[in-house]
């Protein structure tokens, strides 16, 4: 609380990702999830023959720690000062304004690719069995998931919503 209070009177700018929505854009989140629990479900049952049921759970625990790993550790950027830098944060207004300044397309650009590390990171860990790692596999699965992603990105390219926040938190 005492970040936020002290930094009441700046710009508080958070990164449009699939996971930090700016307002307006709150399906995205809604319609995302279901299509990378899917996705992952098709890909573990047609490359690693798992059963359709286990294949699904697995998915929806990765959708899931991706989700919240990567949005808790961009929040707790946004929050790590009494002025703090941009990472992430749920539901704020878009900064329509700053839309064609290069620092916010680079700000845009840089957390997503951290939002492609996690999802790569996860779906190693909690997708991929372990025994044999068999890299094909591997990279269809992670070339399929990284352009979902970056597919959910498309909404608030073409709008313009790359970054939102507001004045003070």
């Amino acid at each position: 609380m005492a970040a936020a209070a002290a930094h009441g009177h700046g710009l508080v700018e958070y990164a449009s990702t699939p996971v930090s929505p700016p307002i307006g854009f709150t399906w995205l989140p809604q319609v995302a999830g279901p299509l990378f629990v899917a996705l992952n479900t098709v890909l573990l049952v047609a490359l690693w023959r798992e059963r359709p049921h286990r294949a699904a759970v697995r998915s929806a625990i990765a959708a899931g720690v991706f989700g919240l790993t990567f949005y808790w550790f961009g929040r707790s950027v946004a929050l790590s000062s009494t002025a703090p830098p941009p990472g992430l944060g749920w539901g704020r207004p878009v900064l329509w304004g700053l839309a064609h300044l290069p620092y916010t397309r680079s700000l845009f650009l840089r957390w997503n690719v951290y939002g492609l590390l996690f999802l790569g990171a996860v779906l190693l860990v909690l997708l991929v069995k372990v025994k044999p790692l068999q890299l094909g596999r591997c990279g269809v699965l992670l070339a399929a998931n990284a352009a979902l992603y970056a597919a959910c990105l498309l909404p608030y390219h073409q709008a313009g919503a790359y970054t939102h926040g507001s004045v003070g938190l």
